[in-house]
């Protein structure tokens, strides 16, 4: 009896790694039920503090995923021509959400941890026909130190519990683009309408 009792003990040992590992994946993807509460509480936000939010269905599934930002922060990535990163939350359905475990961008390193790079005011919403997927497209001008300006083009899927990033375009802004007109054109691109929420 002991000796069974000793061998159904290691058994359990021998499961205890897997264990914790399905724990802590629970963990990371555990049903949000408010976005905007879920940041406060991670950042330990005061009352004052402004987030904008928008909201938009990036997989096309019919639910809407939430974008949320500080609106000072927003404002500082605005200020110092940047564009603003964005927390995401994945509709689970039912008035849940859950968090990304990570953005995969085509490193070799695997999937990282990070937040998208989202204009809201050019971006598109819809199927990518490059991708054959329906996603976020959106755009990222940068200017080296020689003065040069180097415009990207990104669209942002989802896959599985993680986002993924891909570069549609890279050129130069003073010329014209076709994936741009495609998709960020004034008469394409989608209307975002952010909202002020003070948690």
């Amino acid at each position: 009896m002991f000796m069974l009792w000793i061998s159904t003990l290691n058994k359990i040992m021998k499961l205890m790694p897997l264990v914790i590992y399905f724990l802590s994946v629970s963990m990371v993807f555990a049903d949000v039920l408010n976005p905007v509460s879920d940041l406060k509480n991670r950042l330990g936000l005061a009352a004052s503090n402004i987030v904008y939010k928008w909201s938009a269905d990036l997989d096309g599934d019919g639910h809407s995923e939430v974008f949320l930002c500080l609106k000072e922060s927003y404002q500082e990535d605005v200020r110092d021509r940047q564009v603003p990163s964005w927390d995401v939350y994945f509709s689970a359905g039912g008035g849940s959400y859950s968090r990304p475990e990570g953005i995969e961008d085509g490193n070799p390193k695997g999937i990282g941890y990070g937040f998208p790079k989202i204009d809201a005011d050019q971006v598109f919403v819809g199927q990518i026909s490059q991708l054959n997927k329906h996603g976020i497209v959106t755009i990222q001008t940068d200017t080296s130190r020689d003065g040069r300006s180097v415009a990207r083009i990104y669209a942002y899927t989802r896959d599985g519990n993680n986002l993924k990033e891909t570069t549609l375009a890279e050129y130069n802004p003073d010329q014209g683009n076709a994936i741009y007109d495609q998709y960020l054109a004034d008469n394409v691109r989608t209307k975002v309408a952010l909202q002020e929420i003070a948690p």
